[in-house]
């Protein structure tokens, strides 16, 4: 198992190696690899189909021939039968019998003898045609009978067809190894039917014209083919046209032990086809002029290559127009990158976006971006030139809190100098307001604090509205030191005074409940004579329900936790009987927590 991880942790290396070679190749390279591959596999499908064409009109063209053999075998079979039942014919007439016989028990041959025998020959051959010569030899005196001018049998061709027929038992044979002068010849042993066949009476020759019999066919030369009868050493026994005797025997040797074959001789083709006929010592070679068939195809194939050329440069010169084209679009774009990168006031475009394909589309695009870019930066610029200004005006301002601080102090003193309990109280609450809002640069604070100033502001309603505001405060001991954002809950409870001042109640009552729920500190702010629309808070957002009021608004305090805490928390309204009830939702965090600010 580690073996195999190990083999596939190398392969995944060296696979990897290989993709950042290829993503380091320049684009024009890629593209130019991938045209010529293109080129390649074009013209290696092309000779493949070629040479799949060429086989197939290889196995047409045996096809063909087999089936033009098989019927030419066959026929030339049933001829060549014909003169075997001459010799059958020759071997049972009664009166060849008869006068051999007695030429061998006389042991000489009489005229009459002669002339019974030469008669009967030339009255059975008569009944045949492409015979050229019939002998026939005794063999008690060695006699021939027949057209013995025709015979031209030296005494070792005669013993070579004495040793065929005694090897077929004196049954027909057929002899093809002597060439020219005796193409065919059928011999067999004439023996006594008297007798029983025990005695030998004289051997029968049968000399076919071979030629003239497959010219009468029809067989020899057909249209494009042509066929020739061989013996078993490749010998042409019939016409071979304009090839040699030598030439046929070359083809011979090739084709006898192949399905078929393509010979050369002498710089000439040859398709060729041989079967040999069973239990003979012949056979059927079937050949045509390849190259004269073949010119067709030759043709065909310079076609071919000549379009397949023209294809080759075409798509040469649509890769090199297209791949300038592109490599032009990629160039114009990186230029108008650099352009931008050096100086961003001035977008440059070298291209048109008039073309619609996909450099055009990223044309497009990139100005888009260019645009939203400037934009965005303009903004950011504007947005930091009001924070410097922000922070002159704040710098600027810092003595008008002691100011304001000093002037209270002095108020208050003079309160107490005049027994004002009411407005020394009332000083001393805004006082404590002030300095938390103004001077205190905490963000947050903790429950405890956010409470207290809610007091402070409570105090000041209550001596302002004489005794008609009820408040009321329930906080768990535990979450006193939680921490929260600071002035998310004096918002709405001046929110609360402010709706239910204009109910016109003899009593506005006020209640805060801070408790936990699980990791969570829910805090409710409710007060009498008012409710709250349905969906209160987005129709504030989408500007349905303007506020109404000064201060910090609703939607500033959701925005704050939701930016402060993330989505999951915020604020919500509901109504509860005769109450209208606002309910902020934090998490729970106390001193000494780290809180981060989501930016939207």
């Amino acid at each position: 198992m580690d073996t195999k991880n190990q083999q596939c942790f190398v392969m995944k290396r060296i696979i990897n190696r290989l993709k950042k070679c290829i993503d380091n190749i320049k684009l024009k390279r890629k593209m130019t690899f991938v045209w010529l591959l293109s080129v390649v596999v074009i013209l290696a499908f092309a000779v493949w189909g070629n040479h799949n064409i060429i086989r197939t009109y290889n196995d047409t063209l045996y096809s063909v021939m087999v089936d033009s053999m098989k019927y030419a075998l066959i026929e030339i079979s049933d001829r060549l039968e014909n003169y075997e039942v001459l010799g059958e014919t020759l071997f049972r007439n009664q009166k060849i019998q008869e006068t051999l016989i007695d030429i061998q028990r006389a042991g000489r041959v009489y005229s009459s003898n002669y002339e019974e025998i030469e008669h009967q020959i030339v009255v059975e051959k008569s009944r045949y045609d492409y015979i050229n010569y019939v002998v026939l030899i005794d063999e008690a005196t060695g006699t021939a009978f027949g057209e013995t001018t025709k015979v031209k049998l030296s005494p070792e061709k005669m013993e070579k067809i004495q040793e065929v027929t005694e090897e077929h038992r004196g049954k027909s044979a057929w002899i093809t190894a002597y060439g020219k002068e005796s193409q065919m010849i059928l011999t067999r042993k004439i023996k006594s039917i008297e007798n029983l066949g025990k005695d030998t009476l004289a051997t029968l020759i049968i000399n076919v014209d071979i030629d003239s019999l497959m010219q009468d066919m029809g067989i020899l030369k057909q249209n494009h083919f042509l066929g020739i009868l061989v013996d078993e050493e490749g010998n042409a026994l019939s016409g071979s046209g304009a090839c040699t005797n030598d030439e046929v025997q070359t083809i011979y040797r090739q084709a006898r032990d192949a399905r078929f074959v393509v010979a050369k001789v002498e710089g000439q083709r040859y398709f060729a086809v041989y079967q040999e006929e069973k239990n003979q010592s012949w056979g059927y070679l079937y050949l045509t002029d390849y190259d004269g068939i073949f010119s067709e195809i030759n043709a065909n194939l310079k076609r071919v290559i000549l379009v397949g050329i023209a294809c080759v440069l075409l798509i040469l010169m649509l890769n090199s127009f297209f791949t300038r084209d592109i490599l032009q679009g990629f160039d114009g774009l990186i230029q108008s990158f650099q352009a931008f990168a050096k100086d961003i006031s001035k977008p440059r475009l070298r291209q048109p976006f008039a073309r619609k394909d996909e450099i055009g589309a990223l044309y497009r695009q990139f100005d888009l971006m260019q645009e939203k870019v400037v934009e965005l930066i303009r903004e950011n610029y504007v947005i930091e030139l009001e924070r410097k200004r922000a922070q002159v005006e704040m710098l600027e301002t810092q003595i008008n809190p002691h100011f304001l601080y000093n002037t209270l102090q002095t108020i208050d003193w003079r309160a107490k100098a005049l027994h004002s309990v009411e407005i020394s109280r009332m000083v001393e609450a805004l006082s404590q307001i002030l300095q938390v809002t103004l001077s205190n640069k905490k963000t947050f604070l903790t429950v405890e604090e956010e409470l207290d100033l809610v007091w402070q502001f409570v105090t000041i309603q209550k001596m302002r509205m004489e005794g008609e505001l009820a408040y009321e405060v329930r906080v768990d001991q535990e979450l006193l030191e939680a921490r929260i954002p600071k002035l998310i809950i004096q918002p709405l409870v001046e929110n609360g005074i402010s709706h239910s001042m204009n109910s016109m109640l003899p009593v506005i009552q006020i209640f805060v409940e801070v408790k936990r729920r699980e990791d969570q500190i829910v805090i409710c702010v409710k007060n009498n004579g008012s409710c709250f629309p349905e969906d209160l808070l987005n129709k504030l957002k989408q500007g349905k329900i303007q506020p109404t009021g000064h201060g910090i608004g609703i939607t500033n305090i959701d925005a704050r936790i939701r930016l402060t805490y993330g989505e999951a928390y915020g604020i919500d309204f509901y109504n509860e009987g005769e109450y209208a009830a606002a309910r902020l939702t934090l998490p729970l965090e106390v001193e000494g927590d780290d809180v981060s600010i989501n930016d939207c």
